[in-house]
């Protein structure tokens, strides 16, 4: 039987992206995020963040595959924005950020 290896970092300490990867390189495949801010505490790891880091330190994980879709990020960040204040305000959008680095 298969499990998936999740985590779910704070921010409290800026550490979140880094025990994220740390994470990652011992087999958790599942990272609980927010989106612009919004999630379950505003504090938990940004998904700009994570995404980021992948792209950028693609080297550090080998073999790993992120299925990361820029379109239906853009998409729920869109909706968040129309239904919700984004309380993420240290940078550019997700979807933006994203496609910033998005491989050739």
């Amino acid at each position: 039987r298969s499990v998936v290896w999740s985590v779910h970092c704070h921010n409290d300490m800026g550490m979140a992206v880094a025990n994220c990867a740390a994470a990652i390189q011992h087999g958790a495949r599942q990272i609980e995020c927010t989106v612009s801010g919004i999630g379950e505490r505003n504090s938990n790891t940004p998904l700009q963040a994570i995404g980021h880091m992948l792209q950028k330190r693609a080297d550090a994980f080998p073999g790993l595959h992120c299925a990361l879709d820029i379109e239906r990020v853009s998409a729920t960040e869109s909706l968040l924005a129309e239904i919700a204040r984004p309380t993420d305000s240290d940078g550019p959008g997700v979807a933006e950020l994203l496609q910033r680095w998005r491989p050739a």
